[in-house]
């Protein structure tokens, strides 16, 4: 990359960062965060969606992404519904981009509760292997006493 290309990439990755939305018509830096990448850290996608969330302050954030987590995978949920019982074709591409709307609200509250998505995404898995550290097992999901679920 040029000096041109490198200055507006830092620059693109500053706003990201702050959650500043960034024109990238006349950006230099073909490397865009704002662009679609290659592939995403858990935190990398995080920092991108945040550039459109309309606010940042910590009490929109999750006020928002528990209201947009309810409406997502209620979105999801009517479509297996609609294809389970009322005849519709099962639409992949559909479902996939529902997933990606649920991530985005995964993603802005994890932000308003100040939690990065990797450290989310590791206490899970985490969790999911001090509770079935040989896999899952339907005898210990059914006798299972955990102190948090």
């Amino acid at each position: 990359m040029n000096k041109r290309q490198i200055s507006d990439a830092n620059e693109c990755e500053q706003l990201a960062e702050r959650g500043i939305d960034k024109e990238c018509s006349g950006c230099s830096c073909s490397v865009c965060i704002a662009q679609e990448p290659k592939t995403f850290s858990p935190n990398e996608y995080q920092k991108a969606a945040l550039r459109t969330a309309n606010s940042l302050k910590s009490e929109d954030l999750i006020l928002n992404g528990i209201l947009g987590l309810c409406g997502e995978t209620g979105e999801v949920s009517d479509h297996i519904k609609k294809n389970l019982f009322q005849g519709h074709e099962f639409d992949v591409d559909k479902v996939v981009n529902e997933l990606g709307d649920v991530c985005w609200y995964i993603a802005i509250l994890a932000k308003g509760l100040n939690v990065d998505l990797e450290t989310v995404m590791k206490r899970n898995v985490e969790k999911l292997i001090k509770r079935y550290p040989d896999g899952f097992a339907a005898e210990k999901s059914i006798h299972r006493r955990d102190e948090h679920d």
